[in-house]
């Protein structure tokens, strides 16, 4: 395989090493880079809120996310926006509504300066 990657290797025919260069290797690479941003991701959430158990599910940012996606899709019929654009509201209005959302339980969470984690008893 390594051969194929270098493009020494002669035993396999050029459409093997084709799959491999072409579409393989670029889904693995892919990969690497989506597990490592999702790492830092919960890395962020867990340092940001102090909390080792935080999680986009149960901060509510999964839903944030969805709500900003969903009403991004329902406004976007009514402008008048190129092709260009409207390809990339849907994902904006998601992003949005992820970032409100973290926004608002980071702020409740802060509230009167004592995080909802150090509440108890």
């Amino acid at each position: 395989m390594i051969g194929v990657l270098i493009g020494r290797s002669s035993d396999i025919s050029s459409e093997y090493g084709m799959i491999i260069r072409e579409i393989r290797l670029p889904r693995i690479a892919l990969g690497i880079f989506v597990g490592a941003s999702l790492s830092v991701a919960g890395t962020s959430f867990q340092a940001l809120l102090r909390n080792p158990l935080a999680d986009p599910y149960v901060l509510g940012v999964s839903y944030g996310a969805a709500v900003g996606a969903v009403l991004a899709l329902i406004i976007e019929p009514h402008l008048a926006l190129r092709p260009e654009i409207a390809a990339v509201f849907t994902p904006l209005g998601g992003f949005i509504g992820a970032t409100l959302t973290i926004a608002a339980v980071y702020l409740l969470g802060r509230y009167h300066g004592i995080s909802t984690a150090r509440r108890c008893c």
